[in-house]
C-alpha cells in the first residue's frame, strides 16, 4: 500500500492504491524503486535528489519525465467522457485489486473520488507498466515508447504549380501566401519566385498534416490531414473560385460584387465574407459546412435550389440533398485547425477516423462489435498516440493492438 499526492491545476488527488501481485513480483529495474521515497520527492518542494543513489536518480528522473508525459493523459479520462464510464471503470480496478476503499467512509465511496481515483490508477499502471517494460526488453528510445514511433501529425504540405513544378513545403513554417509574383512562407522568407507563367497552384497535405495558406485576396486557408486546395495565382473576374477535397476552414475577405466560391464534393459554397468550415472527404458518405460568422449560401451539386446559412448553422449535403441544422457546437468541426480534437456524442468509428488521418494509422476492426456509447468532450491533437487509446480504453471496453502503423481493435 501507498499513497500517491497528485497536484494538478489546483487539484489535490487522494488516493490509496496497491499493484497487483504480478507488479509487485517484479523488479521494475536492476534495483527496485523506492516508491514512497520517488513519490514524496514528486509532491515536495524540498530537495532530496541529494540523497538518492545513482540508480534511484535514473529511476526518478525517468519517472519525472514519465509524469510530465502522463499529465495529459489524465485528462484524456476526465475529457472523453460517457455515460457511467467511471463506475465501470473503477468496477474493472476493484476486480483487479488496484484500489480498497475505506469501508463507512463516504468521501472515499463518493463519485468525486472515484473520478479522480481512476486517473491516479492509470498514472501508477503507466509508469509501473514502463519500468516493468525497460526490465524485461532492456532500454528502449524515445519512438519506441511513443507506440512504436508512431507521433502525432504536424505541419506538412507539397505544393504543385501550373507549369508542373512541385516543391515540399518546410514543416517548421506554417503556412505560404503564394500570388502573380510568387511564392513566401508565413514567416516572410521566399520560397520561390515563378520562372515562367503559372496561373493556377494546389496545396495537398497528407495524413498526419495541416498547413495554411493567404489567398491572393487575403483569405485565409487552414487545411486538415488528407486534403487539397487549387485555387488560382490571381483572382480575375467577376468571382473568386478555389476547388477542395478534403476539409479546409476559410476566413475569407469581403470584396464587393466578387462572391467566393468553394467547390468540393456534392456541393457549391458562395459567400462574400464570412468564416466557415467545410469537410468534404472523399470517401465520407456526407459533406458539411459550418458557418462561424457571416452567411454563406449552398447547394448540391446540379440543384437550383439554395439555403441560407446563418452563424451557428451546418449544411449536411448526401445523395444531393441538403439538411440543414442550427444551434450546431461550431468548435467541434473547427477547433482542429488550433490544435484540439473536439467530440460531441461521436461514436467510436467517427474518433477512430479522425485518428486515423491526423496520426496516419489505420485501425482494423475485424469481427469485433464496436460500442454502441457516443464520446465527447476535448483532448489535444499532440498527445501521443499510445496515451490518447489508453484513455479511449478506459472509456469503452474495447483494446487496441499494435501492428506497425495497424491497430487492430479487441473486446
Amino acid at each position: 500500500m501507498f499513497c500517491i499526492f497528485y497536484s494538478k491545476s489546483c487539484h489535490i488527488f487522494f488516493v490509496f492504491l496497491r499493484l497487483t501481485d504480478t507488479m509487485e513480483s517484479k523488479k521494475f529495474s536492476p534495483e527496485e524503486p523506492d516508491w514512497d521515497k520517488f513519490l514524496e520527492q514528486l509532491n515536495s518542494d524540498s530537495q532530496l535528489v541529494d540523497q538518492f543513489s545513482p540508480v534511484e536518480s535514473t529511476q526518478f528522473n525517468e519517472l519525472k519525465r514519465l509524469v510530465a508525459e502522463t499529465a495529459d493523459a489524465l485528462s484524456v479520462y476526465d475529457q472523453l467522457d460517457r455515460e457511467g464510464s467511471w463506475d465501470t471503470f473503477m468496477d474493472k480496478a476493484r476486480e483487479r485489486n488496484l484500489v480498497e476503499e475505506a469501508a463507512g467512509n463516504r468521501f472515499w465511496s463518493g463519485k468525486f473520488f472515484m473520478r479522480y481515483a481512476a486517473a491516479a490508477i492509470f498514472l501508477v499502471m503507466t509508469i509501473g507498466g514502463y519500468f516493468l517494460m525497460k526490465t524485461q526488453i532492456g532500454d528502449v528510445g524515445g519512438d519506441a515508447v511513443i507506440a512504436g514511433g508512431v507521433e502525432p501529425g504536424g505541419n506538412k504540405a507539397l505544393l504543385t504549380l501550373s507549369n508542373g513544378d512541385k516543391m515540399v513545403l518546410d514543416a517548421d513554417e506554417k503556412g505560404i501566401r503564394i500570388d502573380e509574383k510568387g511564392i513566401s512562407y508565413a514567416s516572410g522568407a521566399t520560397v520561390s519566385s515563378f520562372s515562367q507563367e503559372v496561373t493556377f497552384a494546389t496545396l495537398t497535405v497528407p495524413r498526419a498534416g495541416q498547413y495554411q495558406l493567404v489567398l491572393p485576396d487575403g483569405s485565409k486557408v487552414w487545411l486538415n490531414s488528407e486534403s487539397e486546395l487549387t485555387y488560382p495565382v490571381s483572382f480575375t473576374g467577376t468571382s473568386r473560385v478555389v476547388h477542395l477535397k478534403g476539409e479546409g476552414f476559410f476566413d475569407v475577405e469581403h470584396l464587393v460584387g466578387k462572391p467566393f466560391v468553394v467547390k468540393s464534393k456534392g456541393q457549391d459554397i458562395e459567400v462574400l465574407g464570412t468564416a466557415f468550415n467545410v469537410s468534404a472527404y472523399e470517401n465520407d458518405g456526407e459533406m458539411t459546412t459550418t458557418l462561424v460568422r457571416g452567411r454563406v449560401q449552398i447547394g448540391a451539386t446540379g440543384v437550383d435550389e439554395r439555403f441560407l446559412l446563418k452563424p451557428g448553422m451546418q449544411a449536411l449535403v448526401k445523395n444531393g440533398h441538403v439538411h440543414v441544422k442550427s444551434g450546431v457546437n461550431v468548435e467541434e468541426y473547427t477547433a482542429w485547425k488550433d490544435g484540439v480534437i473536439v467530440l460531441e456524442k461521436q461514436n467510436i468509428r467517427e474518433v477512430l477516423k479522425q485518428i486515423e488521418r491526423w496520426y496516419d494509422v489505420e485501425f482494423v476492426v475485424g469481427k469485433t462489435d464496436l460500442p454502441m456509447e457516443t464520446m465527447s468532450g476535448e483532448v489535444s491533437n499532440k498527445l501521443p498516440i499510445d496515451v490518447l487509446l489508453k484513455g479511449i480504453e478506459g472509456q469503452l471496453d474495447i483494446k487496441f493492438e499494435q501492428n506497425g502503423r495497424r491497430f487492430m481493435i479487441k473486446n
